[in-house]
């Protein structure tokens, strides 16, 4: 009970975390992309998919390793061992990270060129030192991490999205009101990201430094016995690159995804120009939204690893799998009425958003909406996986999951009638297909199978029903006020606001009738049993 309570300790800290990093996000990048024009949107956006490939490759699984590889030393008494982990994987990481940038910033016209967006090369440019400093960070958060210690995480997501708004957002005005081109407002914009990063290694460098003076983790050394540097450097690498390499997958796919889409909408479809950038930006501006509940759900996945590390570690079998049933539980809880509600309120979410009259963003956000709850699904999904010994399958999921997606995009995006809207269909099968392949794995392989009734069936109940609520809600108030809420940015807001607020209400209601959420859950939470008697739950 110790370590389920340590693990929701965990993910309260991380998604409080996020919640507060994403709203952040949203001040900067909402605005940012009501600043931008079409064209810089695109830019923008290509210039993050480069990027993110190369942080993927460099970092992906690096924190999930480390901490792994350092819950599993400290939960046996290997404390040596943890440290040399640590110091082992800094500079290993940090050189792979100083090469990642190099080539980013030496090719990023040739990689732009490759996109079919040449004016996209001043953004991948700016970006390129992000790469080696997001090396060093995650090093420093699987350390943190490995000792079930949130904090450092948290502290440094929050220097880069304030950073992003402090920098970003100013630097992309300066260049706007110079009139100055789309890809120095673009470059302008995404500088926020590489200084971020940059301010968060002293800080992620000092925490470490506190934990250790003040013995912050309470560590108890009862082996001494540590690895010779090369072979914990093997340890490090034999962990890590499976990881590494299925999530470098998904961002290679979502490169040559870009590059398909920019072809077939230029060379195939024939559209002009400024239509492919029209097409391209609407669908930038819905994958923010889209990338929203992945991103909160990943503080429950970062959790989950150290924890069903260690219980693996020790052979606790029943306890790594009450820790995957209740984060699959927590998963459906957020990532369901998330999805929903992206999905049957997506124009009015959308255009109160993005009041620029793209009748493709709601077409593209509905659809992305859904594929957004197997995104959360597959994140946490392979989370478990990895966690539990299996990293090696997910070689076989995701690129599996990747060839069906390019398929999918390849054939719909090609067609006229479909063109873009191609992409998030793509996602979806994608997503789905990969989160289903790791409950398999799970269910086959596992000692202890996690409950999958209780994590599935009543939380798709309630918020089918919180669906449909929001759905009436906002239908009933757009024909009911003749129009009105429908007239204006400001109205549709108004009507949006109320929908969501009694979908809410009614989420709430029907997990606590239902008993979908119960007192034994509240266990788990801090202050749980006072909460589970104001709600009365059984």
């Amino acid at each position: 009970m110790a370590k389920n309570k340590s693990f929701v300790q965990g993910t309260a800290i991380l998604a409080a975390t996020v919640v507060i990093v994403k709203l952040i996000g949203a001040i900067y990048k909402i605005p940012l992309y009501n600043i931008l024009d079409d064209k810089a949107t695109t830019y923008y956006g290509i210039a993050y998919t480069v990027y993110t490939l190369l942080l993927t490759i460099s970092t992906s699984g690096v924190p999930a390793a480390i901490s792994r590889l350092i819950s599993a030393a400290s939960s046996t008494g290997k404390q040596k061992q943890a440290q040399r982990i640590f110091s082992i994987a800094l500079p290993a990481f940090g050189v792979i990270g100083a090469v990642c940038s190099i080539l980013m910033m030496i090719f990023c016209k040739q990689i732009a060129a490759f996109m079919e967006v040449p004016g996209a090369y001043q953004s991948i440019f700016i970006l390129g030192p992000a790469v080696f400093f997001c090396c060093l960070v995650s090093v420093f958060r699987g350390y943190s991490q490995g000792h079930e210690d949130m904090i450092p995480t948290s502290v440094s997501q929050i220097i880069e999205v304030l950073c992003k708004l402090a920098v970003g957002l100013p630097i992309a005005l300066l260049p706007l009101n110079l009139g100055m081109s789309a890809g120095h407002v673009s470059a302008g914009a995404i500088a926020g990201v590489t200084i971020g990063l940059g301010l968060a290694v002293p800080v992620l460098a000092y925490l470490r430094r506190r934990s250790i003076k003040n013995n912050s983790y309470e560590v108890i050394d009862t082996d001494p016995t540590v690895l010779s540097k090369k072979d914990t450097l093997k340890d490090i690498f034999r962990v890590s690159i499976p990881m590494t390499l299925s999530a470098s997958l998904l961002s290679l796919l979502a490169l040559v995804d870009t590059k398909v889409i920019m072809y077939h909408l230029k060379n195939t479809l024939h559209l002009a120009e400024g239509v492919v950038e029209t097409h391209y930006s609407a669908f930038t501006r819905a994958n923010t939204l889209f990338n929203l509940p992945s991103n909160i759900l990943v503080s429950i996945a970062v959790a989950i690893v150290p924890a069903i590390a260690a219980a693996v570690a020790r052979k606790q079998y029943k306890e790594s799998a009450t820790l995957m049933s209740s984060s699959l539980k927590l998963m459906n809880l957020f990532a369901l009425p998330a999805g929903v509600g992206l999905c049957v309120l997506s124009n009015p979410i959308y255009n109160v958003l993005y009041w620029d009259g793209n009748e493709l963003g709601p077409q593209l956000l509905a659809i992305m909406g859904i594929a957004s709850y197997f995104v959360c699904f597959q994140v946490l999904s392979t989370s478990l996986v990895q966690a539990s010994g299996h990293e090696k399958m997910s070689l076989i999921s995701l690129p599996a999951g990747s060839i069906l997606k390019l398929i999918v995009n390849w054939v719909l995006v090609a067609i006229p009638a479909v063109g873009i809207l191609g992409a998030p269909i793509g996602s979806l099968v994608c997503y789905a297909f990969i989160s289903l392949f790791n409950m398999a794995v799970l269910m086959k392989r596992a000692p202890e199978k996690p409950k999958l009734g209780a994590a599935f069936i009543k939380p798709l109940l309630c918020t089918a029903v919180m669906g449909a609520c929001a759905w009436a809600v906002y239908g009933i108030l757009t024909k009911l006020g003749g129009g009105f809420f429908v007239s204006g940015r400001l109205p549709m807001m108004i009507a949006m606001v109320v929908a969501i607020g009694i979908a809410v209400i009614v989420y709430f209601i029907m997990i606590i009738v239902t008993g979908t959420l119960t007192r034994e859950d509240m266990k788990l939470v801090p202050k749980g049993e006072k909460i589970a008697n104001i709600l009365k739950l059984k």
